[in-house]
């Protein structure tokens, strides 16, 4: 794989983040995979339970919402 030029990298980095801004502007947080395997939506985790469920709890650890059984079920409710 060749490496990207440093001045690519910046601009890409750059569009990414006005895609970001742009996408938050219209009410839509953009998801990151932590390496744990849950997702932060926002202020949000969503985490997959032992039974095959996905539960969205807060910052604090709380759980919002339970039981959801669609990680992208889980994944609008969060961002709403």
């Amino acid at each position: 794989m060749k490496n990207i030029p440093d001045d690519l990298y910046k601009k890409i980095v750059k569009l990414s983040d006005a895609v970001k801004k742009d996408l938050l502007k219209k009410g839509v947080v953009v998801p990151v995979k932590n390496k744990n395997g849950s997702i932060n939506v926002g202020h949000y985790k969503i985490v997959k339970t032992n039974e095959g469920y996905y539960n969205i709890l807060s910052r604090s650890g709380d759980i919002i919402v339970n039981q959801i059984n669609l990680p992208q079920t889980a994944a609008v409710v969060a961002n709403g």
